[in-house]
């Protein structure tokens, strides 16, 4: 039976701020799932609410149908505080959603999804199971509000289920600044991490669930579950050799040396020098050559290192632009910059392809180091 994905990681919004994460957790999500043969369709940075309804629509009715199914949801979410009755709905945001706020509470809106109607999709989907996995603020409220207790009698007998939620219906979801990617996907991306798999190479729903929750909880948001039937397995991988690293043994098997391998990195210094003499010289240095012949390493746990050391280089976080390169690069940049007006003008320039004019708006003295291993 096939298994299918569809990645929703939204950026731009017109009446809500910009995010830099969403699109970059979006793609790590793609490239894990890529190694579990789900055929993904990505949504990413921006979509307007007619493409959201449509894709969701397609991926429910035509695409997974009678199939296996995972969607993975990250971006903005709101509540909408009700006048008469003083109850919240919950919506999920598009990037030309708009919203009337009073006082501190957003009282209308419009182009949000509601929770309720992405409910009655999945209600209604012939599915052969589902896992859903939302990070957004306020997603608990798909739970906690009883939304899809109102399917069980005819969603439950028909397909398996597992939904987690970053977040009661109550808290926000947060991203750290430090880090690249938001509070709640950095414990699923390691919950799905093959290092972390159980003895038999399965990772199922509860236990992708257990290991988010010990991951979250000293955190400022709580994690939700619910499921029905039986136990879905998300991903699965091969019998795996542990290698262990050590002074004694410094083979890393195919995996590519790094910064904090870089001690066992030996054999390269020709090529070292090479590259930082052309980075004397030039701001834009290719490094080419066949699969396996060392390019990571030599760049990772050699170049890397050897910039540090000189003391006047800052490193940004290598990427691999994948599916969403500009969006890997608008969060490398923002992260040079502390201030939401300067956050929102680096976005601004990057959005329109203006990439010099980002430059100019980066901060310090210092030279910087973007690797892109692709």
């Amino acid at each position: 039976m096939a298994k299918y994905a569809l990645v929703i990681g939204l950026t731009d919004y017109r009446d809500f701020k910009q995010l830099t994460r969403p699109a970059t957790d979006a793609q790590a999500i793609v490239e894990i799932l890529q190694t579990s043969g789900y055929r993904i369709t990505p949504v990413l940075e921006t979509a307007d609410y007619e493409d959201v309804v449509v894709q969701i629509k397609t991926f429910l009715q035509q695409t997974a149908h009678k199939n296996e199914a995972l969607i993975y949801i990250t971006g903005h979410s709101f509540l909408v505080q009700d006048d008469f009755t003083e109850e919240q709905a919950g919506y999920i945001a598009t990037s030309n959603c708009r919203v009337r706020r009073q006082n501190d509470a957003i009282v209308e809106q419009r182009h949000g999804i509601p929770f309720v109607d992405f409910n009655k999709l999945i209600a209604k989907a012939d599915l052969s199971n589902l896992v859903l996995l939302l990070d957004t603020c306020h997603s608990g409220g798909l739970i906690e509000q009883g939304l899809f207790q109102q399917s069980f009698n005819t969603f439950g007998q028909k397909t398996d289920y597992f939904f987690i939620t970053a977040a009661r219906s109550s808290e926000s979801a947060w991203a750290k600044r430090e880090e690249n990617h938001s509070v709640f996907t950095t414990a699923l991306l390691s919950g799905l991490a093959q290092e972390n798999a159980p003895e038999g190479g399965a990772i199922t729903g509860d236990d992708l669930f257990a290991h988010i929750a010990r991951q979250l909880q000293q955190a400022r948001q709580e994690p939700m579950r619910m499921g029905q039937g039986r136990s879905i397995e998300i991903v699965r991988y091969g019998t795996r050799v542990e290698t262990q690293i050590s002074d004694e043994n410094p083979y890393q098997g195919l995996k590519a040396f790094d910064e904090n391998s870089a001690r066992f990195f030996f054999g390269r210094e020709k090529e070292i020098e090479r590259l930082l003499t052309k980075l004397s010289q030039t701001n834009f240095v290719p490094v080419i050559g066949v699969s396996g012949s060392g390019k990571s390493s030599v760049v990772r746990a050699g170049l890397i290192p050897a910039l540090r050391q000189m003391g006047h280089w800052q490193i940004l976080e290598p990427m691999k632009p994948g599916i969403g390169p500009m969006a890997l690069l608008k969060n490398a940049f923002c992260q040079l910059v502390s201030q939401r007006r300067e956050v929102n003008r680096m976005a601004a320039k990057i959005d329109s392809h203006d990439l010099l004019g980002a430059v100019e708006l980066l901060p310090g003295t210092k030279k910087i180091l973007l690797v892109v291993d692709q």
